[in-house]
């Protein structure tokens, strides 16, 4: 048996003994690792970040902007909103889509998912003809604190249908856990974490 400080896992039967921290928020199965598919999600620390979102992008003649809304969580118990702004270039001289995104970090907590990164995209649209199609686009995403993952597929209009992209983002968290622990402290006078560990004593803290 193996603990990876947040889970114990069974290496015979290859399966979690403990259930995910994150109970429900993390699918309908808490005993599930890497949603079943550990050669290409891996996660041996149980600290691996997930998004859900809707993600709006645009291209005019080589600048490239998009916006992207997520719904993510960590195995720390975490949730929130993550939005992100992007710009930079693109091949395609002329594209605007609407596509749903999935993505994975690396990061420890969606806090660390604040802040710049950037981006590298690559996708194509289907059918390979100019005009409407299907985009399948998955793009890499590069920081000093993490690295992450993206897989988006919607509805789009472009130019070429082979397109690949660079972007620089600037991403923006709503983590709910701090947002009622701040409201409860406003209005009811609950202790902040922080001001639960400035009021104990040194052996408390041990």
């Amino acid at each position: 048996m193996h603990n990876n400080w947040h889970r114990y896992y069974d290496p015979e039967t290859g399966r979690y003994l403990t259930p995910d921290p994150i109970g429900l928020a993390g699918g309908i199965n808490p005993f599930v690792y890497s949603e079943n598919n550990p050669v290409n999600f891996t996660d041996p620390l149980g600290l691996l970040t997930k998004g859900h979102g809707i993600d709006l992008s645009g291209t005019f003649f080589g600048w490239a902007g998009n916006l992207n809304i997520q719904f993510v969580k960590d195995s720390q118990g975490d949730a929130g909103l993550a939005f992100t702004l992007g710009k930079g270039g693109d091949a395609d001289l002329g594209n605007v889509s609407v596509q749903a995104t999935k993505g994975y970090t690396s990061a420890n907590s969606i806090n660390d998912l604040q802040g710049t990164s950037t981006v590298l995209g690559s996708g194509i649209s289907l059918p390979l003809t100019p005009g409407p199609g299907i985009p399948i686009t998955n793009e890499v995403v590069i920081t000093d604190k993490y690295i992450g993952d993206n897989v988006l597929i919607g509805l789009g209009f472009g130019l070429i249908p082979i397109d690949s992209y660079g972007l620089i983002t600037d991403t923006k968290i709503i983590n709910f856990n701090d947002l009622i622990e701040k409201l409860l402290h406003n209005f009811l006078n609950v202790p902040l974490p922080e001001d639960n560990l400035y009021n104990q004593t040194d052996c408390e803290r041990q």
